[in-house]
């Protein structure tokens, strides 16, 4: 996936995993996980999702990533403008 953010594109690559050995009565889940933390400066977390098929797993995942901001490559800014 593309992230576009202040000018650039940030990919993120989202792996989905299937757990098809579910306990007992229930049905099987899928995990799917981003390989960048997103929301640095503030609380780092990883994209994740969990769904019942595997477009539920990966829409939860690509949810996150629009929602909290990538802070990765902005030092260069954030140095500038400390230095104002």
């Amino acid at each position: 996936m593309k992230k576009h953010q202040n000018g650039e594109d940030v990919c993120f690559v989202i792996t989905v995993k299937e757990f098809a050995a579910p306990p007992p009565g229930q049905y099987a889940r899928f995990f799917a996980q981003a390989d960048k933390f997103v929301n640095q400066k503030t609380a780092p977390l990883i994209p994740t999702g969990w769904g019942n098929s595997l477009l539920d797993a990966l829409c939860a995942c690509v949810r996150m990533i629009r929602e909290f901001p990538y802070e990765g490559m902005e030092t260069k800014t954030a140095g500038d403008s400390a230095g104002n």
